[in-house]
């Protein structure tokens, strides 16, 4: 055995030793982690069924959620976090759960660390002095010249104003979250705070059953930590991401009852903070719709690229911890698309096939994040859609990869050509989707190895008014079969509507259930062995999270797959 010593780019200090678990691949670490085990739980992914506690983790990025930073403080609490992080491409994300849990992060290694370093080796970590010594019996790997950086570390020159800040003028808890901001931008290579006008906070909720039969001193350990998000006044406009517990109908969706007082606490905490508790992952279907140019700070993925993409607003992919951060303090570091220069294209893809569904502009965003990683995609060969289509597009595009925002050429604001998307860049490829493409989307999230279906599931995102209004069409004059349960979630202002409209009723009428504030996902409610849904970002993440099969299907076939509890009767794969 012998020692072999490697440089690297520090990222975020420290040092670490560890067994090393290695793979080239993407990490969701909300939707393919379980913060309780420590164990990955991605289907299909290398590291399926590996813990991660206590290991030097080697991979290429983040993708999907804005989750990373919460999954894997919880995972910190139960005691399951990593060592370090080795990561080939540098994310805002991975970068922001290593400077908030304290965990070293380098990148950039004079060798591919995929040749390098193998799972099982003994790998020692000190960013500080930007080496990795690997201890392995084989032979030294080849050097390369390292990668041009994306970003270099940065010093970020504070105003006086965010100097006294930092100093503790306006507190100590707004002091450590001006720390950590600067110490996030700096790592990321941001060389100053700019003010922000708008931020949706994840995290601020009870775990519910994220943290499974931990004892439950763990458990209100978070609960203290999101109190704690909650103690400064707040100056911007801020409302909640959708929560892991649904209140309004404990009976239904079983939760943890112990923390149901801590939930109901918080909104009243939201409430004297000035944050608008509304729990959706939908911000922008409730009243906060952040115009163009204007500075936010956002959470949930598919929130992200929508409002950056259709709004032309501005919004990094954010984790809790910055976002809290950025709701406490009133800044945010600038760095990726909250630069005009930073917002281009990356590569573009022609679409020649016709969309027919929501479902089918949910299986192209799916396409184009996994073939693009964390690149910016332009699409062209497509028209106006609506809103329905548009954020399936953006949602699958932040499950399978993880890009901040997208261009449509000739709709989306900032693409009035696709040379205007580009900014006179060339795109690093082109890629075709056509109906083969589309087919195989379809058959890669149908998972389903029997007929029967228990669940028909809407609403991821939360839906909006108009979703529930067709689905309310689709099923008058039918009833849900029994023994299959038909849910749609959605924010409670949109059930409000719903229910004074009467499509909620409808829906209930006809067998239905209604959801709010948060979604099976969230909340873990793992009553079915098979789903179907329309919802890309559902069919991804279920067999992860629910445990469950997919069938993937547009609305109206899995409003029929409700009447019948078969799959395979409402018709082949809809676009073969």
């Amino acid at each position: 055995m012998s020692t072999h010593t490697y440089s690297c780019r520090k990222v975020v200090g420290g040092v670490a030793e560890g067994s090393a678990l290695v793979a080239d691949t993407r990490i969701s670490f909300w939707g393919g982690f379980d913060p309780a085990s420590g164990d990955i739980v991605e289907v299909g992914s290398p590291f399926e069924g590996l813990n991660i506690a206590g290991k030097v983790l080697v991979f290429r990025s983040t993708k999907g959620s804005s989750g990373t930073s919460l999954m894997l403080r919880l995972a910190k609490m139960a005691g399951n976090a990593p060592l370090a992080f080795i990561n080939v491409e540098l994310d805002e994300l991975s970068t922001l759960a290593c400077v908030a849990l304290g965990l070293p992060l380098v990148t950039d290694l004079d060798v591919d660390p995929f040749d390098a370093i193998q799972t099982g080796d003994i790998v020692r970590v000190d960013a500080d002095r930007a080496t990795i010594e690997v201890q392995s019996d084989r032979e030294l790997a080849p050097r390369r010249a390292a990668p041009a950086p994306t970003s270099e570390r940065t010093t970020i020159d504070l105003t006086p104003v965010q100097q006294e800040m930092l100093d503790g003028a306006r507190g100590e808890s707004r002091a450590e979250h001006l720390r950590l901001l600067v110490e996030w931008g700096e790592a990321v290579g941001a060389e100053r705070l700019i003010e922000v006008d708008n931020v949706l906070p994840g995290g601020l909720f009870v775990p519910n059953r994220t943290l499974g039969d931990l004892p439950f001193e763990l458990i209100e350990g978070y609960i203290n930590y999101t109190k704690g998000c909650l103690i400064d006044d707040v100056e911007v406009t801020a409302t909640a991401h959708a929560s892991f517990m649904e209140l309004e109908r404990l009976e239904q969706f079983q939760p943890d009852l112990r923390q149901v007082p801590a939930q109901r606490e918080l909104l009243d905490l939201g409430r004297k903070a000035g944050v608008s508790m509304t729990w959706t992952c939908a911000p922008y279907l409730v009243g906060n719709v952040p115009l163009s140019g204007q500075i936010c700070s956002w959470t949930e993925s598919h929130a992200v690229v929508f409002v950056n993409s259709f709004l032309s607003a501005r919004t990094t992919r954010n984790g809790n911890e910055s976002a809290a951060a950025a709701m406490a303090t009133g800044f945010v570091p600038e760095f990726g698309v909250l630069r005009t220069d930073e917002r281009h294209a990356n590569f573009v893809i022609e679409v020649e096939t016709e969309l027919t569904s929501d479902a089918d502009w949910g299986c192209l965003g799916y396409f184009a994040g996994k073939a693009g990683g964390l690149r910016i995609p332009a699409f062209t060969g497509l028209g106006p859609t609506r809103i329905e289509s548009a954020r399936q597009l953006c949602a699958a595009l932040a499950t399978s990869g993880g890009a901040p925002m997208l261009h449509i050429a000739g709709v989306t604001p900032e693409a009035p050509t696709l040379d205007a998307a580009l900014q006179g860049h060339e795109p690093d490829e082109t890629l075709i989707f056509g109906a083969a493409e589309l087919a195989d989307v379809y058959d890669t999230l149908t998972t389903a190895t029997e007929d029967e279906v228990d669940l028909v599931y809407f609403g991821c995102p939360h839906a909006t008014l108009q979703e529930v209004v067709e689905l309310a069409k689709e099923l008058r004059g039918k009833k849900v079969r029994e023994g299959v349960t038909l849910l749609i979630s959605m924010s409670y202002a949109i059930e409000a509507q719903a229910r004074r409209l009467g499509y909620a009723g409808e829906i209930e009428g006809a067998g239905g259930r209604v959801m709010v504030d948060s979604c099976p996902s969230n909340a873990l409610w793992r009553e079915s062995t098979r789903m179907a849904t329309p919802a890309v970002k559902t069919g991804s993440y279920a067999p992860n999270l629910l445990r469950c099969e997919v069938v993937l299907r547009p609305m109206a076939e899995c409003v029929r797959i409700a009447q019948t509890g078969r799959w395979r009767d409402s018709g082949e794969n809809p676009a073969r």
